[in-house]
């Protein structure tokens, strides 16, 4: 079941609605609607923190994050840092950073950045990696510029912890 169908079946549960008709509509058993009832706020931060798509969101079906979520955000500010400052960033160059920022963080254990890493990495913050991207269109600049500042600041204060570690 996807995430949404799961907040509005918990939704649905707290407005009143019998318990065996949403067993009987969404195709679940009872200990499923105490189980989602208690992972209620669990579901609800995890689709409000997202930085996906909606259109992602929508076909998730679990809370499973990256087993790294300080390397996975580190990379991601980084990504969006190297892309508001209009420069091509490749497959190669994100696991290339990938593997420095491991490094930087001082994580010990072992991973393979792989191709099917690079697939999760983008799919999980809805990157596609095309030309089309990268030309230049006509934004509102004070837009981009607060984000561009925003996405500077975070990756400089990731970058001072690192470096302060």
């Amino acid at each position: 079941m996807t995430l949404p169908k799961k907040l509005e079946l918990v939704q649905r549960m707290e407005k009143g609605e019998s318990r065996s008709k949403l067993m009987a509509e969404f195709g679940v058993s009872s200990s499923t609607l105490y189980d989602l009832k208690k992972q209620k706020d669990k579901l609800l931060s995890f689709v409000s923190s997202t930085e996906s798509p909606s259109s992602k969101i929508e076909k998730r079906k679990s809370l499973k994050g990256p087993k790294f979520s300080e390397l996975d955000r580190a990379l991601y500010i980084w990504f969006m840092a190297q892309r508001s400052e209009g420069k091509a960033v490749t497959g190669p160059i994100i696991l290339e950073k990938a593997k420095k920022l491991r490094s930087d963080l001082g994580i010990q254990e072992e991973c393979s950045f792989s191709e099917g890493w690079l697939r999760n990495f983008k799919t999980r913050h809805g990157i596609k990696l095309s030309k089309v991207k990268l030309k230049k269109k006509k934004v509102n600049t004070s837009d981009f510029q607060l984000k561009r500042k925003k996405v500077n600041t975070s990756y400089f204060k990731l970058k001072t912890k690192v470096k302060l570690s």
